[in-house]
């Protein structure tokens, strides 16, 4: 919008969604940094978890920062994890190039409670990707562009036939950002499945692994 110091007018008159998970809640930004000029940082009280025998209610999530980007779309508001969590990296395996198809592969084999996955996926010929991270499905819909984990779904186009997924393994939390973080699912989860790393599949025909990364994690105290 434009602002002339007294008066805001709105370019986009209806509210535009970022966020799709289902624990996001009672956000706070933070700006002027030190040292990081310009960064606004978003961090989110995510309510209504629930977590038995735990001495503690409720937790925050993964900082993220808010950048405006120019989309096919127009203007829009994309959030993504701060870089700084590459810090809490202790273990990384990364792929190139490598074809998934119906079978689950694990194209990295961290094992972890904590974990990064980064997967840029071209879809060729598949009709779903489906990425499983401590029994948890990450399914990308690419028939109807959708990505949904946890009983919560976004929408998400193909960039040029690929996508982007960076997501956040936490031990009560699930936090995955799609197409460098044009849209968010930010839940709470309580892991059920053993402790494996991350496979990756598809549905309807193959496609592509351009990146594979996977970081394990140690904990940010």
């Amino acid at each position: 919008g434009s602002f002339d110091g007294n008066k805001f007018v709105p370019e986009q008159t209806s509210p535009l969604r970022v966020e799709y998970g289902g624990n996001s809640y009672a956000v706070q930004t933070y700006s002027d940094l030190p040292g990081k000029s310009g960064r606004r940082i978003q961090i989110a009280w995510m309510n209504g978890g629930n977590y038995p025998w735990m001495p503690f209610n409720q937790q925050m999530s993964i900082p993220t920062e808010l950048v405006l980007k120019n989309s096919a779309d127009g203007l829009r508001l994309f959030k993504s994890p701060v870089s700084e969590i590459s810090k809490l990296r202790v273990k990384s395996e990364t792929a190139v190039n490598v074809t998934i198809d119906s079978v689950p592969t694990a194209p990295a084999k961290i094992e972890s409670d904590l974990l990064e996955v980064d997967a840029i996926i071209e879809l060729k010929g598949a009709k779903s990707v489906s990425i499983v991270v401590r029994g948890q499905e990450i399914l990308y819909d690419a028939v109807n562009g959708k990505l949904s984990t946890l009983g919560h779904e976004a929408p998400m186009k193909p960039a040029n036939g690929f996508v982007n997924l960076h997501i956040l393994l936490d031990r009560t939390s699930l936090e995955v950002f799609g197409n460098d973080g044009q849209v968010a699912l930010t839940t709470c989860f309580l892991p059920v499945g053993i402790v494996a790393a991350p496979a990756i599949s598809t549905t309807g025909g193959s496609a592509v692994l351009s990146r594979w990364s996977v970081h394990q994690l140690k904990s940010a105290w």
